[in-house]
């Protein structure tokens, strides 16, 4: 009686993907699990730490600015101020509307000063604005994180935190910012190409509408 012989299966060409076999070997070891999940995880609370610390920084920014729009406003109603006292009281004018004049300007930037400060928009737009990260810093106390204000408004870790994780997230930190400033690049040349385009397909049309300026020849 003739016996077949069982042919293995022809090797694919394709490429190869490494993938977890448990049915040709002993299973993974927990861990070899744990591993691959806490490696996942950091990835995922990296992304999150870079984010969360690109909006802290972007308020910080924002109220900082705000900050100096009305520090400039509040300097100029003082200078006016002390401008219109000294025309009042020091070096009065002898004529007599503009006397009058200056006793009401100084009125008047004396009641906005005053308001400035009576109705909070002093501690709302420049107190608050400066008093940011302290509030930050105190909140992520809990959570072994620091706001650095002079380091362009980065995120650090106390040293309760393990080194590796912090390695890692600066690691992660800085080609997060790379690929950001990459796509940022690209999306440049990509708009400059296609306006360059535009611009040289509006040239060809204008080049080819153009009327003719050869002479004509005038029947006799």
């Amino acid at each position: 009686m003739a016996t077949v012989e069982e042919q293995p299966p022809p090797m694919s060409s394709g490429p190869v993907t490494q993938t977890l076999d448990t049915s040709s070997g002993p299973p993974p070891s927990a861990e070899q699990v744990s591993k691959v999940a806490n490696r996942h995880m950091d990835t995922a609370t990296y992304r999150d730490l870079v984010i969360f610390e690109e909006r802290l920084r972007g308020n910080m920014r924002r109220l900082q600015r705000r900050k100096t729009k009305y520090e400039a406003i509040l300097g100029l109603f003082v200078t006016l101020g002390a401008y219109f006292a000294y025309a009042v009281f020091i070096h009065p004018s002898s004529i007599s509307l503009l006397a009058m004049f200056n006793k009401i300007s100084l009125l008047v930037f004396v009641m906005l000063v005053f308001l400035f400060f009576w109705t909070g928009m002093y501690r709302e737009k420049v107190v608050y604005a400066a008093k940011f990260v302290p509030h930050c810093n105190k909140a992520l106390r809990s959570f072994n994180l620091h706001f650095n204000r002079d380091d362009n408004g980065q995120l650090s870790f106390y040293k309760k935190i393990p080194k590796p994780f912090q390695e890692g997230f600066n690691t992660y930190r800085q080609h997060y910012y790379q690929r950001k400033k990459a796509r940022k690049a690209a999306k440049a040349a990509g708009t400059a190409k296609s306006t360059s385009s535009s611009n040289a397909g509006a040239k060809q049309n204008r080049n080819t509408s153009a009327p003719s300026d050869s002479p004509r020849i005038k029947s006799t």
